[in-house]
């Protein structure tokens, strides 16, 4: 994990921006930790109740999994919660983009706030992304959409859990 920004000799602001900026990347991380946790266990729970999971449910990435617990959602019914966790699936899916820039990206410091630049390698090629810009207010509005959308999902992946462990599933 790199460093937001240098913390050699700077002006005391800027060291309270770096720290306020080191702890929004550590609660966006927490976050996105939490919700992998919550998609390994629903997975675990499908497997118990005999439910076929593709091989994407064993991977190591958190996107596969993810990917793989959407595919059951669309294929089969869990008491009617199905459509609206999927749903959820997919829009989490769309943010996991952000947690790809908040762990591997170099952060630097920008006029009100952070630029994180990223580099991705695809298909064996080096390529640098369009940097992402977030003010203040941007670091806010990206922490208020994980929590919403982590208590959310986690609220209707317990009712799938659930629905599995039912007699009768």
């Amino acid at each position: 994990m790199n460093a937001p920004f240098p913390l050699g000799q700077s002006a005391a602001s800027d060291h309270e921006t770096a720290i306020a900026t080191f702890a929004w990347r550590g609660l966006c991380l927490d976050i996105f930790a939490a919700v992998e946790v919550d998609v390994g266990q629903t997975l675990a729970v499908l497997a118990d109740a005999g439910v076929a999971l593709d091989k994407e449910a064993s991977h190591p990435g958190a996107l596969a999994r993810l990917r793989s617990l959407g595919k059951v959602l669309s294929a089969q019914t869990f008491g009617g919660h199905e459509r609206r966790a999927a749903r959820l699936v997919e829009q989490w899916t769309a943010l996991c983009d952000e947690r790809t820039a908040l762990a591997h990206g170099l952060f630097r410091k920008d006029a009100g706030g952070v630029r994180i630049e990223q580099i991705c390698y695809r298909e064996g090629c080096r390529e640098q992304m369009p940097a992402r810009y977030y003010s203040r207010l941007d670091m806010l509005a990206l922490l208020h959409r994980l929590d919403v959308g982590a208590r959310e999902l986690h609220g209707q992946l317990g009712q799938i859990r659930a629905a599995c462990r039912r007699p009768g599933r």
